[in-house]
């Protein structure tokens, strides 16, 4: 039952949820419940995740299409793996934009990784170089393509959506580790 206008004016405003300084959660916690987040991913239908995908890589990739640097890619497949979500996606290019495709090819290259170690380098958290030489992201297959997709990945700026995704990605592993 709402207040009378007179009564409502004398009251403070009330904060809104998203105003109360909340305290991070425990690491020991996000750790026990990381399973758990990932397993959302896992249960999404890959129709789903392609239409996801191609549209995050083609905001992502427009600029570098547009002036023909994607045309390495036409007719070649990089699967991203990430490990701790046991999933994994085709990626090629072609003349309509970017193609995501399901397990059943053989990729020329698979780029292999936790998903905090992917975060990083779309969040451009950490070198690239570093992440490959620390092996917490692995080049399997053509490792000239893979160092030439690691290499566009880290100099393209992720669209503002994808950024904040990132950008609350890299905070909760900051958190867990």
């Amino acid at each position: 039952m709402p207040l009378p206008p007179g009564l409502q004016a004398l009251l403070p405003p009330l904060p809104s949820l998203a105003s109360l300084p909340l305290p991070p959660p425990p690491p020991a916690l996000l750790r026990r419940l990381h399973p758990l987040l990932m397993v959302p991913v896992r249960l999404m239908p890959f129709p789903l995740q392609r239409r996801l995908l191609e549209r995050l890589l083609r905001e992502t990739f427009q600029a570098h299409a547009a002036q023909g640097h994607m045309r390495f890619l036409y007719g070649r497949w990089v699967r991203f793996t990430v490990t701790d979500l046991r999933s994994h996606w085709n990626v090629s290019y072609g003349d309509l934009g970017p193609i995501v495709a399901d397990s059943l090819l053989r990729p020329d290259v698979t780029i292999r990784g936790d998903l905090a170690a992917f975060v990083a380098l779309a969040h451009q958290e950490e070198d690239p170089d570093t992440l490959f030489f620390q092996r917490r992201l692995v080049i399997e297959g053509d490792t000239e393509l893979g160092l030439q997709v690691k290499n566009l990945m880290f100099a393209s700026e992720l669209p503002h959506m994808a950024r904040e995704i990132a950008r609350v990605a890299a905070a909760y592993f900051r958190q867990l580790a």
